[in-house]
């Protein structure tokens, strides 16, 4: 297994889904020596996977995570770095909530939490991690793990998610401009259906229909989506991808 993320440090924000704790798994095999993991209401989940990652000699950080403003991410990276070591080098935002309700029933107290954790979230914690690299003359790297739904939606039902997700998409080339001179990489991954307990809960039927739309027809493993995002986290596999979206959906809506 070739190391090119050899010594690094890696943050992982919302370590509790199952990409980010496949993603937190994939960094250490390409050689990540310290990690942070950020939680919001899931301490236990990450601090289990942080005992697991510790026994296999990787230095590991936990925090909770706050990005309702700027200063408290601020405050969080500074004291990841503190506890580590070393700068951050390359951060991957798995945030994310889907507030899964017919369309009539939405309300527009649902539309401002979703965009507040999704897109709002997403802006702040990038802008203090960008800032930061920038401030320490850090290059690095920022992967934003959005959806397919910015783009493909399932239904109405997700109308706020959606559209959370087509906003991190145009915030992925916003923050590559402004953060591209400094040396920093920001991009995206929009994956499709990903075998995670959030999708256990959809009906057989609906997942049928959904796997017959697919060149590959079942959903991804978790470590398959982890596996591009750490690959857009190193100088060796994506120096030149930047302001760029990585879709994974196994052929999803082409044929």
């Amino acid at each position: 297994m070739e190391q090119y993320l050899k010594g690094k440090h890696a943050l992982i924000l919302g370590a509790s889904s199952d990409i980010g704790a496949a993603t937190a798994h994939e960094y250490i095999r390409h050689g990540v020596a310290a990690l942070t993991l950020t939680y919001g209401s899931k301490q236990a989940e990450v601090e289990t996977l942080a005992e697991e990652l510790r026994a296999k000699g990787v230095k590991v950080h936990v925090a909770h995570h706050d990005r309702s403003a700027f200063e408290p991410v601020r405050a969080m990276l500074a004291e990841a770095v503190q506890a580590v070591g070393q700068e951050v080098y390359a951060a991957a935002d798995f945030i994310a909530m889907s507030p899964d309700l017919d369309f009539q029933e939405q309300t527009p107290d649902l539309w401002r939490k979703t965009l507040d954790v999704n897109l709002v979230g997403s802006f702040v914690s990038s802008h203090e991690i960008g800032n930061r690299m920038k401030e320490t003359g850090t290059p690095g790297y920022i992967v934003i793990v959005t959806s397919i739904n910015g783009r493909i939606t399932f239904g109405p039902y997700s109308a706020p998610y959606n559209a959370s997700k087509a906003g991190q998409e145009s915030l992925v080339r916003d923050l590559a401009i402004e953060y591209s001179p400094y040396g920093i990489h920001v991009n995206g991954v929009a994956p499709a259906w990903v075998r995670t307990k959030m999708n256990e809960t959809v009906p057989p039927e609906d997942m049928a229909r959904e796997m017959a739309k697919s060149l590959i027809p079942r959903q991804a493993e978790p470590v398959e989506v982890a596996r591009v995002v750490v690959a857009l986290s190193s100088d060796e596999l994506a120096s030149y991808h930047t302001g760029e979206i990585i879709d994974i959906k196994g052929g999803y809506g082409i044929k």
